[in-house]
C-alpha cells in the first residue's frame, strides 16, 4: 500500500513539474495555429493568451493597453461570453507579459473561456457589470478563446 502512495505521490510530482517547465518553455510561447477554431495570434496582437492546464490561475501570455484596465475571464455560453469568473489586477499603459489571474474555482477539463480586454472608468475598481467596458476591437469587444486541457 505504500509503495502504491509513493508511486501515486511522485507521479503527480513529476507531471506537475513537466506541466510548470511547459508552461515556461519556448512551445508554450507559439502562436495557436488552429484557425478553424481560434485564429492565428500574430506577435503584433494585442491580446496573446494560449489553451493551458488549470490549476489556480491562468497566465495571459501578453496584452497591450491602451488604457488602464482589465483582463476578464468569461466563461463560454453556446460559444459567447458568458459570466465573469475571475479578472486581473488593474493593469497600466502598456504592454506588459505574463499576467496572471487566480482563479477562485477549480475550472474542470475541456471547458472553454474567452480573455477579454476591459477598459476601467478611471475609479481603478473593478466594476463589471457597471461602468468598466469591454474594449473594441472592429467594432467587437476584444477577446480571445481559451481551451482549458
Amino acid at each position: 500500500m505504500l509503495n502504491k502512495v509513493l508511486t501515486l505521490v511522485l507521479l503527480s510530482a513529476i507531471s506537475f513539474g513537466g506541466y510548470l517547465w511547459y508552461r515556461d518553455s519556448s512551445y508554450a510561447d507559439q502562436p495557436i495555429a488552429n484557425e478553424a477554431v481560434l485564429g492565428t495570434q500574430k506577435v503584433s496582437d494585442p491580446l496573446i493568451v494560449h489553451d493551458q492546464f488549470a490549476v489556480d490561475d491562468l497566465l495571459v501570455k501578453s496584452v497591450t493597453m491602451e488604457k488602464p484596465g482589465y483582463i476578464a475571464l468569461h466563461m463560454s455560453f453556446e460559444g459567447k461570453p458568458g459570466s465573469v469568473i475571475a479578472h486581473s489586477p488593474l493593469l497600466e499603459i502598456g504592454q506588459q507579459k505574463d499576467v496572471v489571474i487566480l482563479l477562485t474555482e477549480p475550472i474542470a477539463t475541456g471547458t472553454a473561456l474567452f480573455a477579454m480586454i476591459h477598459e476601467d472608468d478611471g475609479d481603478g475598481v473593478w466594476e463589471f457589470p457597471g461602468d468598466d467596458g469591454f474594449r473594441l476591437e472592429n467594432g467587437a469587444p476584444l477577446m480571445r478563446p481559451i481551451k482549458i486541457q
